[in-house]
């Protein structure tokens, strides 16, 4: 028979086992959270960080850089939002990229634009995960577009156009972007040599490609100037350009609005200038950007513009 103190003693040990498993499972469970807790907290950190590294990148006009956090990264773009992990940073920038970006870098590409005058800074983001193919009649029209090197584009003239090459390599990538700055004659052999691939058509009724259309599989869009002719070309699809263009044209707006005043104090100070003809067209302006939808009309406003602007000067300061 078993002694009370030997009782005693196993039942210490059966009551030390029991606790020590609770508060293993205890500290188990706190690690699982804390873990899950501390991948929001990253997620957190990146999408906010990530949006504050642009706005720093925004005080150049034209740049590029690669950022490197020191983790993989997944994320998403879309609607001025920047998503990773469930969390979620709303911004009032004008991202141009593919909807899902991962990896472990991101490169990232600024520029400002100015339609006639500085409205803000473009945001362009890559995870080299696409081949950009521009394919041109004129090389002159590709270089001043001056597009992103992060992309490291293939360009080429239309004539040189080697798709057997090009098939090659697609399987490096999520994605083949055909750029066509000229007609496209070469749509069914693209569809017939590779899986994954995009075809944008760009025209324009300049000869300096500075302001035109953009053709998506299924929609049209207006680009005003080269930095939106690039987002237009990064952008995941026509509805991420659309809104994107719909946040310039409210920047455009409010600043237009602003020099519009502007001319008006101006005027009412220097009667002795001639301010009647920017006044109007400033306003001209402004009101026609509740509708854009020709580039060639666009263009002709912003130059008309332009050239009243730069008949002040001297005695008459320039609106902008």
């Amino acid at each position: 028979m078993m002694k009370k103190g030997q009782m005693s003693s196993m039942f210490k040990y059966i009551f030390g086992f029991i606790v020590g498993s609770m508060f293993l499972l205890f500290f188990i469970g706190f690690a699982y959270y804390y873990m899950g807790f501390a991948g929001d907290v990253g997620s957190a950190e990146l999408v906010t960080v990530l949006d504050d590294d642009l706005t720093a990148f925004s005080v150049s006009q034209s740049a590029e850089k690669t950022l490197d956090y020191n983790m993989d990264f997944d994320l998403t773009i879309s609607e001025a939002r920047i998503m990773s992990g469930g969390q979620t940073k709303t911004t009032d920038k004008a991202l141009y990229s593919e909807m899902f970006l991962e990896g472990e870098v991101l490169d990232v590409a600024t520029k400002q634009l100015s339609i006639p005058f500085a409205i803000m800074n473009l945001f362009y983001l890559d995870d080299n995960s696409i081949l950009y193919v521009f394919v041109y009649d004129d090389e002159d029209v590709y270089d001043d577009i001056s597009v992103p090197g992060m992309l490291d584009p293939i360009a080429v003239a239309e004539d040189e156009l080697n798709l057997d090459d090009l098939s090659l390599v697609q399987n490096q990538y999520s994605k083949i972007r055909f750029v066509f700055l000229t007609s496209n004659s070469h749509e069914s052999e693209i569809s017939s040599k590779f899986a994954n691939y995009d075809i944008l058509e760009v025209s324009s009724s300049l000869e300096d490609y500075s302001y035109g259309t953009v053709s998506y599989e299924d929609e049209d869009v207006v680009y005003l100037g080269y930095p939106m002719l690039i987002g237009a070309i990064m952008a995941e699809n026509a509805e991420a350009y659309s809104y994107n263009f719909d946040i310039v044209l409210s920047k455009l707006s409010v600043v237009s609005g602003v020099y519009y005043e502007k001319s008006k104090l101006l005027s009412a100070r220097l009667p002795e200038c001639e301010y009647s003809g920017i006044k109007t067209a400033l306003n001209n302006f402004k009101a026609s950007l509740s509708s854009v939808e020709s580039a060639s009309v666009f263009y002709s406003k912003v130059e008309n513009l332009d050239e009243l602007n730069k008949n002040l000067g001297g005695e008459c300061p320039e609106v902008y």
